[in-house]
C-alpha cells in the first residue's frame, strides 16, 4: 500500500485539521438520503446479499476522493 506522508505546514485544509484534531477530538459521521431502489433490484437479481454490495458502492465512492483517503497515525501525529 502507498502511503504518502503530509506535510501539516503546507496542506491546504491544516487550519480545519488542527481544529478537529486538538480543539474537539471528535469523529467524523455523514448523513444522506439516497435513492437504492436500482442497488435492492440489483442485489435481488443476482441473489447477493445489499449490505455487502452497498458498501462496495460507499468505499469505491469514498476511496475516489483524496479527502477521505486520509490516515492519521497519532503516535508519531503524522498523517498522510
Amino acid at each position: 500500500m502507498n502511503y504518502k506522508v503530509i506535510d501539516k505546514e503546507k496542506y491546504y485544509r491544516k487550519d480545519v485539521f488542527r481544529h478537529f484534531s486538538e480543539d474537539c477530538k471528535c469523529s467524523t459521521s455523514m448523513t444522506a438520503r439516497i435513492d437504492v431502489t436500482d442497488l435492492v433490484y440489483y442485489s435481488k437479481n443476482t441473489e447477493t446479499k445489499f449490505y455487502i454490495n452497498f458498501l462496495y458502492i460507499l468505499s469505491k465512492v469514498l476511496n475516489s476522493r483524496d479527502d477521505y483517503r486520509m490516515g492519521y497515525l497519532w503516535q508519531t501525529g503524522r498523517f498522510g
